[in-house]
């Protein structure tokens, strides 16, 4: 690992808006849950993987950096036991410099989870 430059600490604005809901019909419960987010980076720490292969060369971005994103979940329990959740993500990450706007690396566009799980009634 090479240090650039003396790091500056990162600086952040977030915002976040949740939005939860909770609904009973007969015997099944099913809960919403669905967030916005934004986050504004200020002195944002890049690692450079590509100058040097046997290197992380680190330093302060001199632009600013951005991770937005929407994500929706979903849980569904039945009276039976079974219960199924689903969920999925949307992101945009990137910093600019220069101009110019670059993906984060290992930072996926879109992710989804996914359960399926049954409980058994105690057999006495």
């Amino acid at each position: 690992m090479v240090f650039k430059e003396a790091l500056r600490p990162e600086t952040s604005w977030n915002g976040n808006v949740n939005f939860v809901k909770k609904i009973v019909a007969g015997g099944t419960f099913i809960g919403l849950d669905a967030a916005a987010f934004y986050t504004y980076f200020t002195n944002k720490i890049i690692p450079d993987y590509d100058t040097d292969s046997n290197k992380i060369i680190y330093a302060n971005l001199d632009g600013y950096a951005v991770s937005r994103g929407i994500s929706l979940n979903i849980d569904i329990v039945f009276s039976n036991g079974l219960k199924v959740l689903a969920g999925a993500t949307a992101m945009d990450v990137y910093h600019t410099e220069e101009g110019k706007k670059i993906r984060q690396m290992f930072a996926e566009k879109f992710t989804g989870v996914w359960n399926i799980g049954y409980t058994f009634n105690d057999i006495v």
